[in-house]
């Protein structure tokens, strides 16, 4: 008991700013998305307004650079957010989680501007639920 360390606590936000809800097939989308783009380490993400005025959740894959190579993945999301700056995060640590996910029957993101990301995976057959929380990277 003494070698083990205990985890930190985790202040999630009262209101989460952001809510996607993935589908299964999104999951598979969003490895694909994440692997287009060799040696790529970053994403973006930011919540906006779509065609249309849908709001959406964009994931933004490429260098820090406006005019560079980019992929984006776009889900439907629900916000109490117009339009919040881009907000980075290690995309290859997402990628692993989504990608070792995939199975999931139901998948979540709840985002915060202030730079705090939950997915959350529940597996229905084997009862079982993960969450899983990402900070910001810092150098941006």
């Amino acid at each position: 008991p003494l070698m083990v360390q205990t985890p930190p606590t985790i202040n999630e936000p009262e209101q989460w700013d952001v809510l996607a809800q993935f589908e299964p097939n999104d999951l598979v989308s969003f490895t694909k998305a994440a692997t287009a783009i060799s040696g790529n380490e970053l994403v973006t993400l930011r919540a906006s307004e779509g065609i249309g005025g849908s709001k959406i959740l964009e994931f933004i894959f490429g260098a820090k650079m406006e005019f560079s190579n980019k992929v984006e993945f776009i889900v439907e999301a629900n916000h109490n957010i117009s339009e919040g700056p881009k907000i980075p995060f290690n995309s290859e640590m997402l990628k692993e989680i989504i990608h070792n996910n995939k199975g999931a029957d139901s998948a979540r993101i709840l985002f915060s501007q202030e730079g705090l990301l939950k997915l959350e995976f529940e597996f229905e057959e084997v009862k079982m639920k993960t969450s899983y929380y990402a900070v910001r990277k810092a150098d941006y």
